[in-house]
């Protein structure tokens, strides 16, 4: 039995790509780890999906059946075609799959190198894998020393100082570029949890920001949970409001950005 990974993320798919391979929801993401453990040879699985990456962590006592099969049915779930998909896939097996799983789970490979959200996220993925029953002492021993090297990374290295973020990357370029922040309107387009780590960051760096979205309901909840006064605009006003808003930041999975 070797250890396997499926990789894609910002290295080898556009974002576009990306969105269409992510899982949006807790019964998508069970319905695919059990297709995935129909195949004789795939055992073990474990699924991060993030805005930025797709990972597939499994054992295999077939690598090259496993990992066809798994693009096969990524391909099946995306509607991506599946030669595009196996040629962009980064396929790392064995001493590579756990030097892979170490890097991302140090940070170390994300768009935003050092960013503190992907530990998180593959915890989640793993207890969710763990709790259903999906991976047993193999892929167990694995997470625990990615996480136990992640904790050393960030120990050993500048890479543990602060909270970095895509969002607040984005966040930290638009407050070079304005300057005094005092006053000075952003506007956050989407309502999920990029948003609000974006709004809190915009926040913290002095702007008004001023929030829309497609959900207008879940748009208005986010903003009621901040002590500041966060605006939420109807998605109807968004050519507006881009006309006149000189920071605009859209933290979406839609495909038009919205």
């Amino acid at each position: 039995m070797s250890y396997l990974i499926i990789s894609f993320s910002h290295k080898n798919i556009d974002i576009k790509m990306r969105e269409k391979l992510a899982f949006g929801s807790v019964e998508d993401k069970d319905r695919f780890i059990k297709v995935l453990l129909e195949n004789e040879y795939t055992k073990e699985v474990v699924l991060l999906s993030t805005c930025n990456r797709v990972e597939i962590i499994t054992r295999s006592s077939n690598i090259n059946v496993s990992a066809k099969n798994i693009i096969e049915k990524l391909a099946s779930y995306s509607g991506l075609d599946f030669d595009i998909l196996y040629e962009r896939a980064d396929i790392y097996d064995n001493d590579g799959a756990v030097h892979h799983l170490f890097s991302v789970a140090s940070a170390l490979d994300s768009l935003v190198i050092g960013e503190t959200q992907i530990v998180g996220q593959l915890k989640d993925a793993f207890r969710f894998s763990q709790a259903k029953n999906y991976c047993s002492s193999n892929i167990i021993r694995v997470m625990h020393y990615a996480f136990k090297c992640a904790a050393n990374v960030r120990t050993a290295t500048s890479l543990g100082t602060g909270s970095v973020s895509v969002a607040s990357t984005a966040v930290a370029k638009a407050k070079d570029i304005i300057g005094n922040t005092k006053g000075v309107k952003a506007l956050v387009i989407g309502a999920g949890e990029m948003s609000e780590l974006t709004i809190k960051h915009l926040v913290s760096s002095g702007f008004d920001v001023i929030l829309t979205s497609r959900d207008i309901k879940k748009a208005q909840i986010l903003a009621s949970t901040f002590d500041a006064n966060i605006r939420v605009e109807p998605y109807s006003e968004l050519p507006n409001l881009l006309a006149k808003i000189p920071i605009m930041i859209t933290a979406t999975s839609a495909d038009d950005g919205a």
